[in-house]
């Protein structure tokens, strides 16, 4: 459904510009569409809510530009896609079957810049809830890693079900280390 959706979008918009041959620019917007959402131009938005935005997706591109194991940066915009006011776009370097606990962690990384970018500039008191799709993205993959990967090493190489999380006293070990 999501093969059949992109090319839609894209022989969408290029027969709206009415050109003669598609180009990477129709790829580009068909892709964003697909992934973002539609532009909202009819959301009227102010300067300081288009600064806010600016700084959370800059955070986003900095941890990920430092950050060893992140996926490569494709495209950042403060134009409201969707229901978000902007959006930090990566692109793997190539395909991949497998994600190390390094490039889970830098995801991880990555998902918390834009809070932490607005905590830094405008303090903690000031901190949007922009982030919250970000702290989902972080939530589910820390207890992916934690719950189905093995990868915590204080609970050790194991898959936990959901017979052996109604056990309180395991849940409780779980959530403990989630939390940190």
């Amino acid at each position: 459904a999501n093969t059949w959706y992109f090319y839609f979008n894209l022989n969408y918009h290029f027969q709206f510009t009415g050109k003669d041959f598609v180009t990477m620019e129709d790829f580009e917007f068909a892709y964003d569409k697909q992934t973002m959402g539609v532009d909202l131009k009819s959301r009227v938005r102010d300067m300081e809510d288009k600064k806010i935005t600016a700084y959370h997706e800059a955070g986003h591109t900095l941890v990920a530009f430092y950050t060893k194991e992140a996926m490569p940066i494709h495209k950042v915009t403060i134009i409201a896609k969707g229901q978000s006011g902007g959006h930090t776009a990566f692109v793997p370097k190539n395909d991949q079957w497998h994600q190390t606990r390094s490039q889970l962690l830098a995801q991880l990384d990555v998902a918390f810049g834009g809070r932490a970018a607005e905590e830094l500039i405008f303090g903690k008191e000031k901190v949007t809830g922009g982030a919250s799709a970000d702290l989902s993205q972080a939530s589910n993959i820390s207890e992916a890693m934690i719950k189905e990967l093995g990868m915590s090493e204080k609970l050790g190489l194991r898959v936990y079900s959901e017979r052996t999380l109604a056990n309180g006293l395991v849940g409780d070990s779980i959530n403990g280390e989630i939390d940190e």
